[in-house]
């Protein structure tokens, strides 16, 4: 299935927001934690005033909807955000 595909690097304009810390040390741990448990690059944007954390690189909405929906399996509240 589509889903289970490696998420594609730098392609795509929808990705997942899997967080957002007011601090960047919580941010940077939330990051490493989410690298391991999700695979790929989380990257830390800073959007004051917050550190916003976002993964994936989707090129449709629904794709990473599909994606979302299996993060809830890690307890992971994410939403789509297009950039």
């Amino acid at each position: 299935s589509k889903a289970s595909e490696p998420v594609s690097k730098g392609k795509g304009n929808f990705r997942i927001q899997v967080g957002a810390e007011s601090d960047v040390d919580a941010a940077q741990s939330k990051k490493q934690e989410y690298e391991k448990l999700l695979g790929g690059t989380v990257d830390v944007v800073f959007d004051a005033p917050y550190y916003k954390l976002r993964w994936g690189y989707f090129d449709s909405k629904q794709d990473a909807e599909d994606k979302l929906l299996e993060l809830s399996d890690f307890k992971i509240q994410g939403f789509v955000v297009k950039q």
